[in-house]
């Protein structure tokens, strides 16, 4: 009789251990799909999500751009006052949500600080619905420039991994860059 009460016991502690588990693995996910949408819009998640064109940027920081740009006789692109190192359309769709997946993970957590030195960028159109988003993960910042203004959002250095695969992956842009 006490066997069968032992083993009872293990069986509704492991069945607590296992279900509070799973009750905070989906409050997490909750979260973290709620930080997303706070801090971008129903329409601005839409284009991001739906984009025909998604194209991401190598930016040179702040301080390198405008000598970056006064270099040189050929006309040096602009991406919201950074110069664009290079560039490449991303069109495989799991490299797509793989940057995606990245972006929303380390949205709305870090702390701002006073600098500003994207590296990263991306641009994403829908229709006549353009969505740019400039990224400095040093700083802990990302800019986001679409059909409500610009706006101000903490990211987490986590999120640069994925984004620093998916430039390494392009081969249009590594061409560039060399």
């Amino acid at each position: 009789m006490k066997k069968y009460l032992r083993w009872r016991w293990l069986f509704y502690t492991a069945m607590i251990i296992v279900g509070g588990n799973l009750l905070i693995m989906g409050a997490s996910r909750w979260m973290n799909n709620r930080r997303v949408y706070t801090a971008l819009s129903a329409e601005t998640i839409k284009v991001l999500e739906n984009g025909e064109q998604f194209t991401f940027y190598s930016l040179i920081p702040t301080i390198d751009s405008m000598e970056y740009v006064e270099k040189g006789s050929k006309k040096k692109t602009i991406f919201h006052d950074f110069a664009i190192r290079g560039q490449s359309q991303i069109k495989q769709p799991e490299a797509r949500r793989a940057i995606l997946d990245a972006l929303y993970t380390g949205l709305g957590k870090g702390e701002l600080t006073s600098c500003f030195n994207p590296r990263h960028g991306i641009r994403v159109v829908q229709g006549n619905k353009t969505v740019d988003l400039v990224i400095c993960f040093e700083c802990q910042h990302l800019y986001i420039h679409d059909e409500h203004g610009k706006r101000l959002v903490p990211i987490i250095r986590f999120s640069q991994r994925a984004l620093d695969q998916a430039l390494a992956d392009s081969n249009e842009l590594r061409e560039k860059l060399k």
